[in-house]
Formats: structure tokens, sequence, C-alpha cells
């Protein structure tokens, strides 16, 4: 997680400690620069990736770019995604260990991007076949029963017989 620590001057030293002795303690230190964000901002808004479409498992649109370079998206990485552009499948790339990113050359393009979560195919397979292997268990015992309850044994046969005298007796 990121932590606000405030500011300060360059050349101080800054010492961060951990009062639990048993714990390590793992820190970096980064600048953040408001001028910096802001010149990135202008850059990538110059060509933006402008959504045409969206559903919830695809996103469509397009994108200009000015020479051969990277699709950079906000789209967390996944090796769900794929990614067509002008309808041809590239490879999708994770940049900043974090963000989905795809090469494109120059020019205007049209982006399909989509997303299927592994193994959700081997899971809906894995279901179908549970269910049919219950519905052909559900099957055979209620055949079974039937192919039972169609024989008589002699005992039943001398049970009903003795009933029915009973009743006209």
């Amino acid at each position: 997680f990121l932590l606000e620590l405030g500011q300060c001057a360059g050349g101080v030293e800054i010492e961060i400690t951990n009062k639990e002795d048993s714990e390590s303690l793992n820190a970096r230190a980064y600048r953040f620069s408001n001028e910096g964000l802001w010149s990135a901002y202008e850059i990538l808004a110059r060509n933006p990736f402008t959504i045409t479409k969206w559903k919830d498992t695809c996103l469509e649109g397009e994108v200009h770019a000015v020479q051969d370079g990277v699709l950079f998206t906000s789209v967390p990485y996944d090796k769900g995604w794929t990614v067509e552009v002008d309808g041809k499948k590239q490879e999708t790339k994770k940049i900043f260990d974090t963000f989905l990113t795809v090469d494109i050359p120059e020019g205007t393009h049209e982006i399909t991007m989509s997303y299927e979560p592994e193994g959700l195919r081997m899971g809906v397979g894995v279901s179908l076949v549970s269910v049919l292997c219950l519905a052909g268990i559900a099957g055979f015992r209620y055949w079974k029963k039937r192919q039972e309850g169609d024989k008589d044994t002699e005992e039943d046969i001398r049970r009903k017989i003795s009933e029915k005298r009973r009743a006209k007796a």
C-alpha cells in the first residue's frame, strides 16, 4: 500500500523503524511530481483509445497512432484478455506489473478487447459432465426400480391372492 508521509528537502536523512521485532519492514520511497503527471497525461491524451462499444466482457474502439508504439490501457492485466487490432489477434503484455498493453503499428486501427476468465470453459465442461452423470444415475435408478416393480415374486402373488380371497369373504 502507499502511505503519504509528507515532504522533506533533498539531503535530509530519514529513518524508518519497525516496533515489532518479529516482522520485517520493506519500504521504498517515491517522488511524486504533479508537473510530471500532467506532462504524461498530455502525451497520452493526444491519441486516445475511443471506446465505441462496451459490454461486460468486451470493449471495442478506435485509436490513431502517429507512429508504431504501444497501446497503454488502464485495464488490469490478466491472461484471459484477447486483443485484436483490425481483426488480427495480438499478443498482450503487462506494463508496470499491472496494466494491459498491446503493440500497435502506425495508423488508425479498430481495437477489440474481449475477456474470458482462465478455466471458464473447463469449469463449464466439468459442470456439464457432472450434470449428465447425475442424470444418468437417476435415470438408471428409476429404470431399475421400474424393472424390479414389474417382477412379482411367488410370495407376492400368493399374498395378493390371499388378499383378494379375504376381500370376497
